[in-house]
């Protein structure tokens, strides 16, 4: 129960950091109305509003933060596993050697 609530917040939170991110993506959109065509690896991409390329570069920020924090929960979270796997093996190895 407490479990669904928590996964139910983290994507309460997901959302309004997402439009949190367009909304302040739009600001910059309305403010920023001239046109630019940036190059990428020697790509040039299309020729759009300032807003919009900060939109979409603040919206990959977000993603990208939100992806590296849950990779990084799920490494810890599999060295505290293999620590706990290694801590039962170590405790059943002492009990047989006390001949519990």
């Amino acid at each position: 129960m407490f479990a669904s609530f928590v996964g139910f917040i983290k994507k309460l939170l997901l959302l309004a950091l997402c439009l949190l991110a367009i909304t302040i993506g739009g600001l910059f959109a309305y403010e920023n109305p001239g046109t630019i065509s940036p190059v990428v690896f020697g790509y040039s991409l299309p020729n759009l509003s300032l807003g919009v390329y900060l939109t979409i570069i603040l919206l990959l920020g977000v993603i990208l933060g939100l992806i590296l924090s849950i990779w990084g929960s799920q490494a810890k979270q599999m060295r505290l596993k293999m620590e706990n796997r290694r801590l039962r093996k170590a405790l059943e190895s002492d009990q047989k050697a006390l001949g519990n």
